[in-house]
């Protein structure tokens, strides 16, 4: 008799959590249509729904299964990016890797760490030494300490993280195992950009693409810019009143913004159409220097490589192939700087 009551109140148990996961999926299907609704109202309601799911344990949801509605194809654009910062908000809250590390020295392709000392929480300190630099993740090339921590922090506690190392000229293959963030003492703030960046991430490793619309246009050249900021590239009057911007560029949107706007100390001016040009080689050199960097950075690493693998073997000529593209391509961005260089040294004296 007692085996029977514990076969039907397992039973019983069984079918509730089955009605309950059933009642929850559809909860959820009905909020992902209505972020489609006609009306503003209905649809931020469904947002704000979604973001507190998980609160009511009678329609709790998870990461994981929002994610699986993000390629929807018949979510609109406006839904997919409602769903998408719920999937971020979540996301804040979902557990996150940890490698045990502080960062030191950092230029593209090396990132220098120094591992916590005799911490069993993260294993990967005990495989890595003072001064080894990490250089790719997967295969990719890391620019800097964000790209690192959003690799770590697109993964969870347990898993590994496939990592190139520097140490001592030679470069190591290793799978790093993570711990957890929220046992690191000290650790920097999660803001937005970077939270975004390791949910991209974790996003590409599940094969979830997300569409960017293309919002400002493709192609855009220097006059039509100028004509965009002056109109037919005349500069703005010196009797404009003080205080007054006749166009300037939004830091961070990239969009102009033309005649009768106070002063903001999130505009960049251009005063006259000299100015313009300045700036344009100006940002153009930083952006061509940091690409050299990078490449310089990249093919060491290849280079590196090619001399471990096999003369003659069919990954040896790919890898030799890429360095000499990657050369070329060196060349040619060091050819653009010295010519900005030329012309910027021709403005200063005319």
């Amino acid at each position: 008799m007692m085996k029977r009551c514990i076969a039907i109140s397992i039973m019983l148990i069984s079918s509730y959590c089955t009605c309950t996961h059933a009642q929850s999926n559809e909860r959820t299907r009905a909020l992902i249509d209505q972020l489609g609704n006609g009306s503003w109202l209905e649809r931020d309601l469904a947002s704000n729904e979604l973001l507190n799911l998980d609160k009511d344990q009678g329609h709790e949801i998870s990461l994981e299964e929002l994610e699986q509605y993000l390629m929807d194809p018949t979510l609109s654009l406006e839904a997919r990016t409602r769903l998408a910062g719920v999937c971020l908000a979540r996301f804040l809250k979902y557990p996150k890797g940890g490698l045990g590390v502080s960062f030191g020295s950092i230029t593209p392709g090396a990132i220098e760490v120094q591992p916590i000392n005799n911490d069993e929480r993260f294993p990967a300190t005990a495989m890595l030494n003072p001064g080894d630099a990490i250089a790719l993740i997967g295969d990719t090339m890391l620019i800097d300490s964000f790209d690192l921590r959003a690799q770590i922090l697109s993964r969870v506690p347990g898993e590994t993280l496939p990592a190139t190392v520097l140490r001592n000229g030679e470069y190591l293959q290793m799978d790093l195992p993570l711990g957890s963030l929220e046992q690191l003492t000290g650790a920097a703030r999660l803001d937005k950009p970077l939270a975004w960046r390791a949910l991209e991430l974790r996003w590409a490793r599940k094969g979830i693409v997300l569409e960017t619309p293309d919002v400002i246009g493709q192609k855009i050249n220097t006059t039509q810019w100028m004509n965009a900021a002056f109109g037919d590239a005349i500069p703005p009057s010196p009797r404009s009143p003080k205080g007054r911007l006749t166009a300037a560029i939004v830091g961070g949107a990239h969009q102009i913004v033309t005649t009768g706007l106070t002063r903001s100390r999130r505009v960049q001016l251009w005063e006259s159409v000299s100015n313009f040009k300045q700036k344009l080689f100006e940002n153009r050199t930083v952006l061509l220097r940091n690409q050299v960097s990078l490449l310089k950075a990249n093919r060491t690493v290849y280079e590196h490589q090619l001399a471990n693998l096999e003369a003659g073997s069919s990954e040896h000529s790919i890898h030799e192939e890429y360095v000499r593209l990657v050369t070329n391509q060196i060349e040619e961005l060091e050819k653009q700087l010295d010519q900005y260089q030329a012309i910027k040294d021709v403005e200063r004296n005319p």
